[in-house]
């Protein structure tokens, strides 16, 4: 399966940017790129450093959406946003954030 992931940093600009335009409407704010299910973790183990560490994957559940993509061509368009952080980068913040601060787990 895929997903559009985004880190919250991103959202949080397209939040703030959204504001500051003040003209109200609805937009799709997420990275605009597939993911898959092994990307993050091939992300998530490079990150952290890991090596001989293969994926798990649970069953597919009723009624899963298989992928998942979003069109962020509005929210380029009308606010000049789009999102600054790759998937790689996005992770590797966060796992650097997570072992910084072991105990805000």
């Amino acid at each position: 399966k895929t997903r559009d992931y985004i880190q919250v940093s991103d959202v949080v600009r397209a939040n703030v940017t959204a504001l500051a335009k003040g003209e109200g409407g609805v937009f799709n704010i997420a990275s605009g790129k597939e993911s898959s299910d092994y990307e993050i973790f091939a992300a998530v183990r490079g990150a952290l450093g890991l090596s001989g560490v293969e994926p798990h994957y649970a069953p597919k559940r009723p009624g899963e959406v298989e992928h998942i993509l979003l069109d962020i061509g509005k929210a380029a368009t009308q606010l000049g946003w789009k999102p600054a952080l790759t998937l790689q980068e996005g992770i590797r913040r966060t796992t650097e954030w997570f072992q910084a601060n072991p105990r805000k787990r």
